[in-house]
């Protein structure tokens, strides 16, 4: 996938103020400053690091550069791997003071996971590591809480997806399913939601049809959004989809949206 640079202005990558020589340059400096720091702050160390790889692999997917593209999304997902399994979570203090004691649970339910999760569960489908995958579908908590500018409809969608993912019974996830169809101004999780349904349960033709219906959505209305346009969540059920060896074919133009690193 190579951009024009009218498109990357388009979609706003200016806007992110990534610099791919920073991060590249940066990277070795930044875990060898790491293996001295307390490992109570691993955990934002890493969410930090998180926050960096996944722009640097942005930057060279849409220039085309699979090569960079795949090195950062990997160091993206090694950084995953300590954020949401470190042991930092069993030594950090739980609640706001330092005086209160360690709680792993604590942290499974209170700390930030939105944005990393999104794009570690992309990057991890797109590197076809399924093994990874299936550890990280069984992470998210029932009572994972609700972050910063995330709606309840994108929480509820991910517990939902994950739980089909996990072979959940449908009777323990359905109230998710029901938050997700009632939300309002939630169009890209619905299409999602019905996209997920077709995926496990739907006929070829549907699954099709799901996948079209999202595309031509995320081409009208999320790609115009600042950002880099991906579709984060349309490429892990693309991904999925094509791992789990269902028949369909990519709609028109959608690899312009579509997290992949090439062979």
């Amino acid at each position: 996938m190579i951009w024009t640079s009218s498109r990357i202005q388009e979609i706003g990558l200016s806007s992110l103020s990534c610099d791919p020589i920073r991060h590249v340059l940066g990277h070795e400096t930044v875990l060898e400053n790491e293996k001295n720091c307390d490992p109570r702050d691993m955990g934002h160390k890493k969410y930090m690091l998180l926050l960096d790889t996944r722009l640097a692999a942005g930057y060279f997917l849409v220039q085309g550069d699979h090569t960079n593209a795949r090195k950062w999304a990997a160091i993206s997902v090694d950084a995953a791997e300590t954020y949401f399994f470190g042991e930092w979570r069993d030594i950090q203090p739980s609640g706001n003071g330092s005086d209160q004691p360690p709680s792993r649970e604590y942290q499974e339910i209170n700390e930030h996971w939105v944005d990393s999760y999104d794009w570690s569960m992309c990057f991890i489908a797109a590197l076809q590591q399924w093994d990874t995958f299936d550890r990280f579908a069984h992470i998210l908590r029932d009572d994972v809480r609700l972050n910063i500018d995330q709606t309840e409809a994108h929480r509820a969608w991910w517990l939902y997806f994950c739980g089909r993912v996990r072979k959940r019974p449908q009777q323990e996830i359905a109230g998710f399913r029901q938050t997700v169809m009632e939300a309002k101004r939630a169009k890209t999780d619905q299409l999602l939601l019905t996209w997920v349904d077709a995926l496990f349960e739907g006929s070829d033709d549907e699954l099709q049809d799901a996948i079209k219906k999202y595309f031509q959505h995320h081409r009208r209305v999320e790609s115009k959004k600042p950002g880099l346009g991906l579709a984060i969540r349309g490429s892990i059920l693309l991904h999925y989809g094509e791992h789990l060896g269902r028949q369909f074919s990519r709609p028109d133009n959608s690899d312009l949206y579509i997290v992949e690193f090439g062979e």
